[in-house]
């Protein structure tokens, strides 16, 4: 991990924004366990720096990169 990663910390920071409802259990429980997990942060950094590198403002991407 890279110390004060300015792209792991937006990730985290819209992940730990996101809202499921609490119905079906079945279907959102497995994904907050994934999301807390800590785990799938890489592909969404790669968006993030491919943005920056085009744009400029890593910013723009943070939606389509957690997707």
């Amino acid at each position: 991990m890279i110390p004060n990663n300015p792209y792991e910390q937006a990730i985290t920071e819209a992940l730990s924004q996101l809202t499921f409802p609490d119905r079906p259990a079945e279907l959102y429980n497995p994904i907050r366990y994934t999301l807390k997990k800590g785990g799938k942060r890489l592909r969404p950094q790669l968006v993030l720096m491919a943005c920056e590198l085009v744009s400029g403002q890593f910013e723009n991407a943070i939606h389509p990169a957690l997707g």
